[in-house]
């Protein structure tokens, strides 16, 4: 069925001695800022099979890097478009401040309002 969207379970970050320094949505699963290099504080992702043939999904997680000198970096938006054909699974990767991630659901709802006219 097309349309079926999934969550990954929520933590409470302070079972994994992450609390203060991660943000209130970062998963210790995901989350990479401990790494060698540092990487990102990334959420639990939330897909959607986007296709009838469960081939097609979009996974969306919350990430932000951890500040470095005098930059404090936000949390983007990331959605990976994972595809079967692609060499990596992920077919195309869109990363999105929030007021853009706001706008671009704006656009989409508007079109499929007027495509269910």
């Amino acid at each position: 069925m097309a349309g079926r969207l999934y969550t990954a379970a929520r933590s409470n970050l302070s079972e994994f001695g992450m609390a203060g320094s991660h943000p209130p949505w970062c998963h210790p699963r995901w989350c990479a800022v401990a790494d060698s290099p540092p990487g990102p504080h990334l959420s639990a992702p939330t897909g959607l099979i986007l296709d009838d043939h469960a081939t097609v999904t979009a996974v969306v997680q919350l990430e932000q890097h951890p500040p470095y000198g005098d930059h404090r970096p936000v949390p983007t938006l990331r959605v990976d478009l994972h595809e079967p054909d692609a060499d990596d699974g992920v077919g195309y990767q869109l990363v999105l401040r929030p007021d853009h991630a706001r706008g671009l659901a704006h656009m989409l709802q508007a079109a499929a309002r007027q495509a269910a006219e």
